[in-house]
């Protein structure tokens, strides 16, 4: 067991596990790799596009059924593992919910999805996800599809972690 308590004066060379205490970090360069825990990003709807009204807390839906795309900015070798939504329907229609893989140009894969209606704040969750991120060249939205004239989208909580 090494126990430092400012720095070591050389380098480090570890051939097993190397485990820090909570909020430590550690630098791994060149082709190296890294696994780390849960990281959870915090994405208000109104860093998105589309129809709709924006305010500074949500995204409400203006009088016309249509689609709001959040970005989710996740770095490659990231690993989904939920994804919750906090969505407010305005109790007419159904909106749906889902979170896609985009590869340019012109391909769009579902990764989940779901749909809800009613008239009451709600959090829609896709839990046990399993998608990684492969390529630097696709990118992850969230599409929404307003139902009706006032429905309302507030944020995202996206978790993922590194296998």
């Amino acid at each position: 067991v090494l126990t430092a308590t400012n720095t070591i004066a050389n380098a480090l060379t570890v051939q097993g596990d190397l485990t820090l205490s909570s909020n430590q970090s550690v630098t791994v360069q060149g082709t190296g790799s890294y696994k780390r825990g849960n990281k959870v990003r915090h994405i208000a709807a109104t860093s998105g596009f589309g129809n709709g009204v924006f305010t500074e807390t949500r995204v409400q839906a203006d009088g016309t059924v249509g689609v709001l795309y959040i970005p989710v900015q996740v770095d490659e070798g990231e690993r989904f593992t939920s994804v919750a939504i906090l969505v407010d329907p305005a109790g007419a229609g159904v909106m749906t919910i889902i979170l896609q893989r985009v590869t340019p140009p012109t391909t769009v894969t579902t990764v989940a999805s779901s749909s809800t209606s009613g008239s009451a704040q709600q959090t829609i969750t896709f839990s046990g996800l399993t998608e990684t991120v492969t390529s630097s060249t696709n990118y992850y939205q969230i599409r929404v599809t307003f139902a009706a004239s006032g429905d309302q989208v507030y944020n995202a909580m996206v978790t993922t972690d590194i296998p």
